[in-house]
């Protein structure tokens, strides 16, 4: 057990598999009628037509860092007031509004996804009708900088074994946040999961439905499917 000087704060949050996310995601497109990519993309217009309101080169200005900065990281830079970023921004807005499929809770698909996807796709700079996020760099190259105290009377090879230990802690801590972040442990199933997952909570299949008619699934236990579901909302922290 980690002391409290190394305890990872992963500890203390949820890890969230972001290649899970953005699986669920890209089943809404192939399973849901009208696709909410889609219903999204409709705000093209406004967006492009904001961007081309963008100089190539300009003064490095405060507002200009933050637009570039903001593009970098696929948002919409809020210190741009000018007419046609505010309505590109109200357009996607609108859309997270007006979707019938994503309940309320779902907060993530707006903040972490929406601008990405559309941003990258009125650059041209992915593939059509598929979800994006910009990577959390933090978490997904976590440091491993554990200050370890010595404490009162301890020996000091005594304490650089402890040290050793946990810095050894950190490094199994670190690498299993990040292969769950990414996905690695359960990515033989994920796409599958993701489709059952859409066509229980957004179609309202039950479990025994999805077992009966998921192709090539047919023989499949209902309870199984139930087991994957929850799991994979476990995952994607997806209320």
């Amino acid at each position: 057990m980690p002391s409290p000087e190394t305890v990872h704060p992963d500890l203390f949050q949820p890890v969230v598999d972001y290649s899970a996310r953005t699986a669920f995601l890209n089943a809404t497109t192939d399973l849901l009628e009208p696709a909410p990519i889609d219903d999204l993309l409709e705000a093209l217009p406004a967006v492009q037509s904001w961007l081309a309101t963008i100089p190539p080169t300009a003064p490095m200005s405060a507002k200009r860092l933050s637009v570039t900065l903001g593009l970098a990281n696929g948002k919409i830079s809020t210190m741009d007031n000018s007419s046609k970023a505010v309505k590109a921004r109200k357009a996607i807005s609108r859309w997270g509004k007006s979707c019938r499929f994503f309940r309320v809770g779902w907060t993530w698909i707006f903040t972490d996804y929406a601008e990405p996807t559309i941003l990258l796709h009125a650059l041209g700079r992915c593939e059509h009708r598929k979800w994006y996020f910009m990577e959390p760099r933090d978490r997904l190259h976590p440091e491993l900088a554990p200050f370890v105290s010595q404490r009162g009377n301890e020996i000091y090879m005594d304490y650089i074994k402890r040290s050793d230990a946990e810095y050894r802690q950190q490094r199994k801590d670190n690498l299993r946040s990040v292969q769950i972040r990414t996905g690695v442990l359960t990515r033989r199933t994920e796409a599958r999961d993701a489709r059952w997952t859409v066509r229980h909570l957004c179609l309202e299949e039950t479990f025994a439905d999805i077992a009966e008619n998921e192709p090539g699934e047919s023989g499949r236990d209902e309870n199984k499917v139930g087991h994957a579901v929850r799991a994979f909302r476990r995952r994607i922290i997806l209320p």
